[in-house]
Protein backbone atom coordinates (compact mmCIF):
# COMPACT_ATOMS: atom_id res chain seq x y z
CA UNK A 1 0.00 0.00 0.00
CA UNK A 2 2.06 2.98 -1.22
CA UNK A 3 -0.17 5.65 0.31
CA UNK A 4 0.04 4.73 3.99
CA UNK A 5 1.20 7.96 5.63
CA UNK A 6 2.96 6.36 8.59
CA UNK A 7 5.11 4.20 6.33
CA UNK A 8 6.02 7.09 4.05
CA UNK A 9 6.87 9.25 7.08
CA UNK A 10 9.03 6.47 8.51
CA UNK A 11 10.74 6.02 5.15
CA UNK A 12 11.37 9.78 4.95
CA UNK A 13 12.91 9.75 8.42
CA UNK A 14 15.06 6.75 7.49
CA UNK A 15 16.29 8.51 4.34
CA UNK A 16 17.02 11.61 6.41
CA UNK A 17 19.07 9.69 9.00
CA UNK A 18 21.05 8.10 6.17
CA UNK A 19 21.87 11.46 4.59
CA UNK A 20 19.51 11.05 1.64
CA UNK A 21 17.80 14.38 2.20
CA UNK A 22 16.24 14.84 -1.23
CA UNK A 23 14.64 11.42 -1.02
CA UNK A 24 13.44 12.19 2.51
CA UNK A 25 11.82 15.41 1.31
CA UNK A 26 10.26 13.55 -1.64
CA UNK A 27 8.58 11.17 0.81
CA UNK A 28 7.38 13.99 3.07
CA UNK A 29 6.06 16.03 0.14
CA UNK A 30 4.21 13.02 -1.26
CA UNK A 31 2.53 12.44 2.12
CA UNK A 32 1.71 16.15 2.35
CA UNK A 33 -0.05 15.93 -1.01
CA UNK A 34 -2.18 13.05 0.28
CA UNK A 35 -2.83 14.58 3.72
CA UNK A 36 -2.49 18.37 3.42
CA UNK A 37 -4.11 19.09 6.80
CA UNK A 38 -1.65 17.06 8.90
CA UNK A 39 0.64 19.50 10.76
CA UNK A 40 3.26 16.84 11.50
CA UNK A 41 4.24 16.67 7.83
CA UNK A 42 5.37 20.30 7.38
CA UNK A 43 7.03 20.01 10.79
CA UNK A 44 9.13 17.07 9.55
CA UNK A 45 9.89 18.98 6.36
CA UNK A 46 11.03 21.92 8.48
CA UNK A 47 13.25 19.68 10.61
CA UNK A 48 14.84 18.31 7.48
CA UNK A 49 15.58 21.78 6.14
CA UNK A 50 16.75 23.14 9.47
CA UNK A 51 18.71 20.32 11.05
CA UNK A 52 19.96 18.30 8.11
CA UNK A 53 20.17 20.66 5.12
CA UNK A 54 20.88 23.94 6.94
CA UNK A 55 18.25 26.06 5.24
CA UNK A 56 16.58 28.08 8.02
CA UNK A 57 14.41 30.09 5.62
CA UNK A 58 12.76 26.98 4.17
CA UNK A 59 12.48 25.59 7.70
CA UNK A 60 10.64 28.69 8.92
CA UNK A 61 8.22 28.44 5.98
CA UNK A 62 7.49 24.80 6.83
CA UNK A 63 7.10 25.42 10.56
CA UNK A 64 4.76 28.34 9.85
CA UNK A 65 2.61 26.01 7.69
CA UNK A 66 2.57 23.52 10.57
CA UNK A 67 1.28 26.07 13.09
CA UNK A 68 -1.27 27.36 10.60
CA UNK A 69 -2.65 23.82 10.46
CA UNK A 70 -2.50 23.26 14.22
CA UNK A 71 -1.90 26.24 16.52
CA UNK A 72 -1.75 23.84 19.50
CA UNK A 73 1.23 21.88 18.15
CA UNK A 74 4.06 23.14 20.39
CA UNK A 75 7.07 21.61 18.60
CA UNK A 76 7.03 23.93 15.55
CA UNK A 77 6.47 26.94 17.84
CA UNK A 78 9.68 26.02 19.69
CA UNK A 79 11.62 25.77 16.44
CA UNK A 80 10.12 29.06 15.20
CA UNK A 81 11.08 30.82 18.43
CA UNK A 82 14.67 29.68 18.04
CA UNK A 83 14.94 30.47 14.33
CA UNK A 84 13.27 33.87 14.62
CA UNK A 85 15.66 34.73 17.47
CA UNK A 86 18.69 33.54 15.49
CA UNK A 87 17.56 35.69 12.55
CA UNK A 88 17.26 38.75 14.82
CA UNK A 89 13.47 38.80 14.53
CA UNK A 90 13.01 39.28 18.27
CA UNK A 91 9.34 40.39 18.21
CA UNK A 92 8.30 37.23 16.32
CA UNK A 93 10.49 35.14 18.58
CA UNK A 94 8.76 36.57 21.65
CA UNK A 95 5.34 35.82 20.15
CA UNK A 96 6.37 32.22 19.45
CA UNK A 97 7.63 31.75 23.01
CA UNK A 98 4.47 33.31 24.42
CA UNK A 99 2.47 30.79 22.39
CA UNK A 100 4.58 27.91 23.71
CA UNK A 101 3.90 29.01 27.28
CA UNK A 102 0.19 29.43 26.52
CA UNK A 103 0.16 25.80 25.37
CA UNK A 104 1.47 24.76 28.78
CA UNK A 105 5.02 23.90 27.73
CA UNK A 106 7.41 25.35 30.28
CA UNK A 107 11.15 25.14 30.76
CA UNK A 108 13.90 27.43 31.95
CA UNK A 109 15.15 27.75 28.36
CA UNK A 110 11.75 28.88 27.08
CA UNK A 111 11.49 31.55 29.78
CA UNK A 112 15.10 32.55 29.15
CA UNK A 113 14.62 32.93 25.40
CA UNK A 114 11.40 34.88 25.91
CA UNK A 115 13.17 37.26 28.28
CA UNK A 116 16.12 37.63 25.91
CA UNK A 117 13.81 38.39 22.98
CA UNK A 118 12.05 41.11 24.96
CA UNK A 119 15.35 42.54 26.23
CA UNK A 120 16.70 42.73 22.69
CA UNK A 121 13.82 44.94 21.59
CA UNK A 122 14.03 47.10 24.70
CA UNK A 123 10.84 45.80 26.33
CA UNK A 124 12.56 45.40 29.67
CA UNK A 125 9.39 45.41 31.76
CA UNK A 126 8.24 42.35 29.83
CA UNK A 127 11.72 40.77 29.95
CA UNK A 128 12.17 40.83 33.71
CA UNK A 129 9.58 38.24 34.79
CA UNK A 130 10.56 35.46 32.34
CA UNK A 131 14.26 36.06 33.04
CA UNK A 132 13.72 35.77 36.78
CA UNK A 133 11.58 32.65 36.25
CA UNK A 134 14.37 31.05 34.21
CA UNK A 135 16.89 31.83 36.96
CA UNK A 136 14.52 30.46 39.64
CA UNK A 137 13.89 27.25 37.69
CA UNK A 138 17.62 26.56 37.19
CA UNK A 139 19.47 28.44 39.96
CA UNK A 140 22.68 26.41 39.57
CA UNK A 141 22.93 26.68 35.78
CA UNK A 142 25.78 29.10 35.08
CA UNK A 143 24.80 29.50 31.41
CA UNK A 144 21.31 30.66 32.36
CA UNK A 145 22.64 32.92 35.13
CA UNK A 146 25.14 34.54 32.75
CA UNK A 147 22.53 35.11 30.04
CA UNK A 148 19.99 36.49 32.52
CA UNK A 149 22.62 38.86 33.91
CA UNK A 150 23.58 39.98 30.38
CA UNK A 151 19.94 40.64 29.49
CA UNK A 152 19.32 42.56 32.71
CA UNK A 153 22.48 44.57 32.07
CA UNK A 154 21.26 45.33 28.57
CA UNK A 155 17.99 46.54 30.07
CA UNK A 156 19.81 48.76 32.57
CA UNK A 157 21.59 50.68 29.82
CA UNK A 158 20.04 53.98 28.74
CA UNK A 159 18.48 53.94 25.32
CA UNK A 160 20.64 56.09 23.06
CA UNK A 161 19.01 59.07 21.41
CA UNK A 162 19.60 58.98 17.68
CA UNK A 163 21.56 61.94 16.47
CA UNK A 164 22.68 63.16 13.11
CA UNK A 165 24.91 60.82 11.17
CA UNK A 166 28.39 62.28 10.91
CA UNK A 167 29.91 62.63 7.47
CA UNK A 168 33.19 60.88 6.86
Amino acid sequence: EPNLPNLRMALGRAYRVNGRFDEALDQFFSVETLFPSNALIPYEIGRTYETYIGNPTAAVDSYERAVELDKDFAAPWVRLGILYYDQGNYPQSALAYEQILALGTESADIYLQLGLAYANVGECAKASQPLQTARTMQPDDERITDLVNSALELCSQPTPTPGPVASP
